[in-house]
């Protein structure tokens, strides 16, 4: 939204420093019980695709991509608690 001289209507017309984004979205990411929520979906979405991914390894007894592995389950936590975060950070 703009103010009436075609400039951003920000408070004090100072538009949000960086750094007050980055610290209000940490404080997101860190409450309302997201990351138990982001862990339950990894545990569960990761699991699915590291047995979609690699299940015929792990099935055959080798051993799996540890990278892969990881990488399986860092990639749905990263992305649930972004989300999750963006939506606390609109919310408020």
């Amino acid at each position: 939204m703009r103010g009436g001289s075609g400039r951003p209507a920000y408070s004090c017309g100072v538009p949000p420093m960086p750094g007050s984004l980055i610290r209000r979205f940490i404080q997101a990411a860190t409450s309302d019980g997201l990351q138990r929520r982001s862990l339950t979906l990894t545990a569960i979405v990761g699991t699915l695709l590291n047995l979609i991914n690699q299940g015929d390894s792990l099935l055959s007894g080798h051993t799996p991509n540890l990278f892969k592995l990881a990488l399986t389950y860092a990639v749905p936590y990263c992305v649930a608690t972004i989300a999750g975060a963006t939506a606390l950070m609109r919310r408020r």
